[in-house]
């Protein structure tokens, strides 16, 4: 039987086939994972965001953790103070929590 999709399965299917996500879900979605399927979101629909701050990337101690693909997205979030870490590191590979994920793209549709 074909049973219809659900609300969060329709936007799956839809970010899987516009590129913006890959891979097999497992449950949770970490940091780096949210900052680049908003990243290539951002980029679809061509949302620059205007604001800068002066934080480095360079100045997180784990930089070095954040997985290959996702770097260039990290480092545009730092620059733009979406993303502004805790205890000077970015903790990529942490799960993201629904309240971190709501102030991320607040600050992504208000900056």
């Amino acid at each position: 039987m074909n049973y219809p999709k659900t609300g969060n399965e329709v936007c799956i299917s839809l970010a899987i086939s516009n590129t913006m996500l890959s891979g097999i879900g497992k449950g949770t979605i970490t940091r780096e994972e949210a900052m680049a399927l908003i990243y290539r979101t951002l980029e679809k629909v061509n949302w620059t965001l205007t604001r800068e701050v002066d934080t480095a990337y360079s100045s997180f101690k784990d930089t070095a953790s954040v997985s290959s693909y996702a770097v260039s997205c990290m480092q545009y979030f730092v620059k733009t103070g979406v993303v502004v870490g805790s205890a000077g590191k970015l903790n990529p590979k942490a799960a993201i929590s629904r309240a971190e994920m709501a102030v991320t793209l607040h600050r992504v549709l208000t900056y």
